[in-house]
């Protein structure tokens, strides 16, 4: 199918979290314990495959509804920064240890751990530290800075499920530990992998950095006619104000630009992410 092999992993996993969901709710949660990963599946029955189906197997609103926002409108930025296969190594490896990790805690307790509410917390952290300041629409309705954005849909994973545990200190314990290991593991790649990016006496980057754009002053170049195209796009697309964060310049990458330009003329305008609205955005004030 064309669209598997041109779309992103991020709309990749969005697609296969929302199926699962789907058919969860279709099998009133059959295909969910499936999917789920349980200490005793893993001991008596050595189902390993679970340490990376687990993620689907969702059955709360509020965990579908926070997965969906962040795969689809934060996550392909995060894609695209760091490179689609090293996102695509940076899924699996999370997937792997913190299941390995939440068992390991509670496997006296016959642990079960479901949803994708970790990962999504994960990389909801990892983008609110790129761009903390940035302005980001929700559903089109409204604009409100990334922090806080952050802390709605931080909100919105985490007090359902402790609701559902009150009253049991062991569920709690669970909900809170699987809720913050997503949040620290976000933190924690983001202080590895954008640490030079978050100061302002940063050094340049260097030419094995593929990924970022040039930095030295565009006088000099000629404008280019994806330029122009950009130039004639932008104004009716986007919003007269977006936030400017330290990190501004990692994104201004021609790729990305070709990318988006591209999306524009097969899928129309609608189809932009409201990431993507936001590179244009930061794109055309540099020119």
């Amino acid at each position: 199918m064309l669209w598997w092999h041109t779309s992103s992993h991020s709309h990749k996993l969005l697609a296969c979290v929302v199926l699962a969901y789907l058919a969860n709710m279709a099998t009133q949660g059959i295909v969910g314990n499936i999917l789920l990963l349980s200490s005793s599946y893993l001991i008596d029955h050595w189902q390993v495959w679970r340490f990376l189906t687990y993620p689907l197997a969702i059955s709360s609103t509020s965990t579908i509804i926070v997965s969906s926002f962040v795969l689809y409108n934060l996550a392909p930025e995060i894609e695209h920064l760091v490179g689609k296969q090293r996102f695509g190594l940076m899924l699996f490896t999370f997937v792997i240890i913190h299941g390995a990790v939440y068992l390991g805690i509670f496997i006296s307790r016959n642990a079960v751990l479901e949803g994708s509410d970790a990962l999504a917390l994960a990389l909801l952290t990892i983008y609110t530290y790129i761009y903390p300041k940035s302005d980001i629409s929700i559903l089109g309705f409204f604009t409100m800075r990334t922090w806080m954005m952050a802390l709605l849909f931080g909100a919105i994973a985490i007090f359902p499920p402790l609701i559902k545990a009150f009253g049991n200190p062991i569920a709690v314990i669970g909900v809170m530990s699987n809720e913050l290991f997503g949040v620290f593991a976000g933190l924690l790649f983001s202080q590895i992998y954008f640490e030079k990016y978050t100061f302002p006496t940063r050094t340049a980057p260097s030419s094995s950095d593929s990924y970022l754009l040039d930095t030295t002053p565009a006088i000099s170049k000629p404008i280019t006619s994806d330029q122009q195209r950009t130039e004639s796009i932008l104004p009716s697309l986007l919003r007269p104000s977006v936030g400017q964060t330290l990190q501004e310049d990692v994104l201004l990458d021609e790729d990305h630009l070709n990318e988006i330009l591209d999306k524009i003329n097969e899928s129309g305008q609608k189809s932009l992410t409201v990431a993507e609205k936001d590179f244009l955005k930061r794109y055309a004030d540099r020119l």
